[in-house]
């Protein structure tokens, strides 16, 4: 019955439980008319998802890199209260749902779409968008065998700015645990493990 803005949000949310709990193909038949219409459509081809994947690195890095895309988009940091348009926000959610529900599943889409909205999270200079760029490159970066030290840096530019925006906090700490995990560090990934459960408890609401 609902239409316009208001159906779009209610399909993304149920494209984005229907992933949650594992009903793979109905997610995907529900999420897919919402990412062509937003103009964030799948890639056609493991080809294409590839070409995505390359392109956007080496636009990001002929650009300075991740850091120095970041310290500019927060030169653009909105004033309190100001909200992004309908659109864009819907279009970043999208990417963002798409990213975190298929990278369990799909790890090259899960990266390719991490690929579509890391720039338009720079775009909107928004906190919560910046931050949960910023853990994701975290992941990134360790997942590639990338520097500690680097990883690291956008650990902490994540959780700067998650004391912008709180619901950030708890995805920069499910990036901690992730980075921990990835390098071994048992007893570090228990504690963050512990933080997350913690932090995901007392909101009672998806770390995303």
């Amino acid at each position: 019955l609902a239409d316009g803005d208001e159906r779009r949000r209610l399909l993304h949310r149920a494209a984005d439980q229907l992933l949650r709990c594992g009903q793979i193909d109905a997610g995907h038949a529900t999420l897919v008319p919402l990412l062509d219409a937003a103009g964030v459509p799948l890639p056609r081809s493991r080809g294409a998802a590839v070409a995505t994947l390359l392109g956007h690195r080496l636009a990001l890095q002929m650009r300075g890199g991740f850091a120095v895309g970041l310290r500019r988009a927060e030169r653009r940091l909105p004033p309190a209260g100001v909200t992004l348009p309908e659109a864009t926000q819907h279009r970043l959610e999208l990417c963002w749902t798409t990213l975190v529900d298929f990278f369990s599943v799909d790890q090259l889409l899960g990266i390719v779409y991490y690929c579509r909205y890391t720039p338009l999270a720079f775009a909107s200079g928004q906190p919560l968008h910046l931050s949960r760029a910023a853990a994701t490159e975290a992941i990134y970066i360790t997942a590639n065998h990338g520097s500690a030290a680097a990883a690291q840096a956008r650990l902490d530019d994540a959780q700067r700015l998650a004391e912008r925006a709180t619901e950030a906090a708890p995805f920069v700490i499910f990036a901690r645990a992730m980075v921990e995990f990835l390098r071994g560090n048992w007893r570090a990934l228990r504690v963050d493990c512990e933080r997350f459960m913690a932090a995901t408890d007392a909101r009672r609401h998806h770390y995303i």
